[in-house]
């Protein structure tokens, strides 16, 4: 089923870094709430990281990032104003870029 909600930076070498949603992750497609509407075809690297607290109190975190491609922009979820659908980026996963997990690294 995949990752429901979670934040995210996306990021690209021509429009910078910023902050999105992710609303639904799958192995091979993201579906994202971004602030902007990029050009269908940009190249994004996505980075999801998860901090925690470990059981000696110490903080921690785990990384993972990926590169993706837009493929449509505007798509509504169910009960949604077509406004609020602007914001709404389809992406295909195009590889992984770099995992940095507490059970492995690979890079």
């Amino acid at each position: 089923m995949g990752i429901r909600v979670t934040v995210v930076v996306v990021d690209n070498e021509l429009y910078g870094a910023v902050s999105a949603i992710a609303i639904k992750v799958s192995s091979d497609a993201l579906l994202l709430d971004m602030c902007y509407s990029p050009p269908i075809g940009t190249i994004f690297a996505v980075h999801f990281v998860h901090v925690y607290v470990t059981n000696n109190g110490d903080t921690a975190h785990d990384k993972f990032s990926l590169r993706a491609e837009v493929v449509s922009v505007g798509v509504p979820t169910r009960d949604e104003k077509v406004e609020l659908a602007d914001r709404r980026v389809s992406m295909r996963v195009v590889d992984t870029l770099q995992t940095d997990l507490a059970f492995g690294s690979v890079q």
